[in-house]
Protein backbone atom coordinates (compact mmCIF):
# COMPACT_ATOMS: atom_id res chain seq x y z
CA UNK A 1 0.00 0.00 0.00
CA UNK A 2 1.21 3.47 -0.78
CA UNK A 3 -0.06 6.27 1.46
CA UNK A 4 0.97 9.88 0.85
CA UNK A 5 -0.21 11.48 4.10
CA UNK A 6 0.92 15.10 4.40
CA UNK A 7 -0.26 17.88 6.65
CA UNK A 8 -2.35 20.74 5.32
CA UNK A 9 -3.82 23.87 6.88
CA UNK A 10 -1.65 23.72 10.01
CA UNK A 11 -1.38 26.68 12.40
CA UNK A 12 0.15 29.55 10.37
CA UNK A 13 1.19 26.93 7.79
CA UNK A 14 4.31 26.08 9.79
CA UNK A 15 3.98 22.32 9.24
CA UNK A 16 2.23 22.30 5.86
CA UNK A 17 3.74 19.62 3.61
CA UNK A 18 5.27 17.68 6.53
CA UNK A 19 4.54 13.97 6.77
CA UNK A 20 1.92 12.89 9.28
CA UNK A 21 3.75 11.52 12.33
CA UNK A 22 3.77 7.73 12.61
CA UNK A 23 2.42 7.03 9.11
CA UNK A 24 4.62 5.01 6.73
CA UNK A 25 4.44 5.73 3.00
CA UNK A 26 4.79 2.05 2.09
CA UNK A 27 3.50 -1.10 3.78
CA UNK A 28 2.47 -4.52 2.60
CA UNK A 29 1.77 -8.17 3.33
CA UNK A 30 2.71 -11.16 1.18
CA UNK A 31 0.99 -14.36 2.27
CA UNK A 32 1.08 -17.92 0.96
CA UNK A 33 -1.11 -20.85 1.95
CA UNK A 34 -0.17 -24.41 1.03
CA UNK A 35 -2.87 -27.09 1.27
CA UNK A 36 -1.10 -30.32 2.17
CA UNK A 37 -4.41 -32.19 1.88
CA UNK A 38 -8.13 -31.41 2.22
CA UNK A 39 -7.82 -31.11 6.01
CA UNK A 40 -4.47 -29.41 6.61
CA UNK A 41 -2.89 -26.19 5.33
CA UNK A 42 0.26 -24.24 6.17
CA UNK A 43 0.34 -20.45 6.16
CA UNK A 44 3.32 -18.11 5.84
CA UNK A 45 3.39 -14.31 5.76
CA UNK A 46 5.94 -11.56 5.31
CA UNK A 47 4.82 -8.21 6.73
CA UNK A 48 6.59 -5.00 5.64
CA UNK A 49 6.24 -1.64 7.36
CA UNK A 50 8.11 1.27 5.80
CA UNK A 51 9.98 3.92 7.72
CA UNK A 52 7.86 6.61 9.37
CA UNK A 53 8.59 10.04 10.77
CA UNK A 54 7.82 10.57 14.44
CA UNK A 55 8.89 14.16 15.19
CA UNK A 56 7.81 16.56 12.46
CA UNK A 57 10.15 15.26 9.72
CA UNK A 58 13.18 15.26 12.06
CA UNK A 59 13.45 11.65 13.29
CA UNK A 60 12.05 8.45 11.93
CA UNK A 61 11.80 4.78 12.80
CA UNK A 62 13.38 2.46 10.20
CA UNK A 63 11.46 0.06 8.00
CA UNK A 64 11.06 -3.55 9.12
CA UNK A 65 10.05 -6.96 7.76
CA UNK A 66 8.66 -9.67 10.03
CA UNK A 67 7.61 -13.25 9.29
CA UNK A 68 4.66 -15.28 10.55
CA UNK A 69 3.94 -19.03 10.26
CA UNK A 70 0.81 -21.02 10.96
CA UNK A 71 -1.10 -24.23 10.43
CA UNK A 72 -4.82 -25.02 10.12
CA UNK A 73 -6.41 -28.44 10.50
CA UNK A 74 -10.04 -29.30 9.82
CA UNK A 75 -11.65 -32.10 11.83
CA UNK A 76 -14.92 -32.91 13.61
CA UNK A 77 -15.97 -33.53 17.19
CA UNK A 78 -19.31 -35.26 17.86
CA UNK A 79 -20.33 -34.49 14.30
CA UNK A 80 -19.53 -30.76 14.58
CA UNK A 81 -16.95 -29.53 12.04
CA UNK A 82 -14.02 -27.77 13.74
CA UNK A 83 -11.04 -25.85 12.34
CA UNK A 84 -8.04 -25.81 14.70
CA UNK A 85 -5.45 -23.11 14.06
CA UNK A 86 -2.00 -22.28 15.42
CA UNK A 87 -0.24 -19.09 14.36
CA UNK A 88 3.18 -17.79 15.36
CA UNK A 89 3.67 -14.06 14.80
CA UNK A 90 7.17 -12.51 14.57
CA UNK A 91 8.78 -15.96 14.26
CA UNK A 92 12.33 -14.57 14.49
CA UNK A 93 11.44 -12.66 17.69
CA UNK A 94 12.76 -9.47 16.08
CA UNK A 95 12.82 -6.31 18.21
CA UNK A 96 11.91 -3.09 16.39
CA UNK A 97 10.28 0.27 17.02
CA UNK A 98 6.69 0.98 15.96
CA UNK A 99 5.61 4.51 15.10
CA UNK A 100 2.13 5.33 16.36
CA UNK A 101 -0.05 6.94 13.72
CA UNK A 102 -0.80 10.61 14.27
CA UNK A 103 1.48 10.75 17.30
CA UNK A 104 5.11 11.59 18.02
CA UNK A 105 5.48 8.51 20.24
CA UNK A 106 6.94 5.10 19.51
CA UNK A 107 6.51 1.66 21.02
CA UNK A 108 8.54 -1.53 21.13
CA UNK A 109 7.35 -4.39 18.94
CA UNK A 110 5.51 -7.43 20.21
CA UNK A 111 7.75 -10.44 20.91
CA UNK A 112 7.25 -13.81 19.26
CA UNK A 113 3.58 -14.56 19.91
CA UNK A 114 1.72 -17.87 19.62
CA UNK A 115 -2.03 -17.86 19.03
CA UNK A 116 -4.24 -20.95 19.20
CA UNK A 117 -7.86 -20.94 18.11
CA UNK A 118 -10.78 -23.21 17.24
CA UNK A 119 -13.68 -22.40 14.94
CA UNK A 120 -16.85 -24.45 15.25
CA UNK A 121 -19.24 -24.67 12.25
CA UNK A 122 -22.71 -25.03 13.70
Amino acid sequence: MYLDAQREKTAKGLLDGYHVNGVAEWSGVLALEYEADKKTSIISRAVYSGSAYVTDNKAQVPSVVTFDLGIKHRTAFSGTPITLSAMCYNVADKDYWIARGGSSTIGLSMPRTLMLSATFDM
